[in-house]
């Protein structure tokens, strides 16, 4: 893509209309926010108060039959979701990046991504941009693990999150001597 093509699509993502959709799941309601045909954010514990909305345009019925997919075990490939540019340091982008290649059902630790974005000390600013990611699932931050292969935070701490951990690695069948990291 080039230069010019990239501050087009930026504009375009832009000046799109924010719009959600909610999905119900085991482990609570989840609220997908777009921008326009492009996926803005993820909220696994939104306000108590939203009221429950179904996908309306395609690319929502199509991200909505993703993530059912998903939660029902089935292997889906997200790296075809068009992303509303996460704002973020160029570190925290390129680690959002690097996620974004860790395969369904394995996982990597904090010090495999820090090197894989080329900075190999820096293991605790990868859990910062993890716990930064506005768009976990798709950006599976889920799964980076301790070098133990131990399960970390999630969610900055948030207090369901290592619930939400644990149910995202269940489902992908990962358990904590299934680590695959390169």
């Amino acid at each position: 893509m080039t230069t010019a093509m990239a501050h087009a699509q930026q504009h375009e993502q832009a000046s799109a209309t924010e719009n959600y959709f909610t999905i119900a799941t085991p482990v609570g309601t989840w609220q997908v926010i777009t921008r326009g045909d492009a996926l803005s954010s993820f909220e696994f514990c939104p306000p108590k108060n939203l009221p429950a909305k179904k996908p309306q345009s395609d690319f929502e019925k199509a991200l909505y039959q993703k993530l059912t997919a998903y939660l029902n075990g089935q292997r889906v490939d997200f790296k075809d979701i068009p992303l509303y540019t996460p704002s973020g340091s160029p570190f925290h982008q390129k680690v959002w990046q690097a996620l974004r290649e860790i395969p369904y059902g394995e996982t990597r630790t904090y010090a495999d991504i820090a090197e894989a974005v080329g900075s190999p000390a820096a293991f605790r600013a990868v859990g910062s941009a993890n716990s930064r990611n506005p768009i976990p699932v798709v950006i599976p931050c889920h799964r980076v693990v301790g070098k133990d292969g131990s399960l970390r935070g999630f969610m900055g701490g948030h207090p369901q999150g290592m619930k939400i951990k644990e149910f995202l690695l269940g489902l992908e069948q990962v358990t904590n001597n299934s680590r695959l990291g390169g």
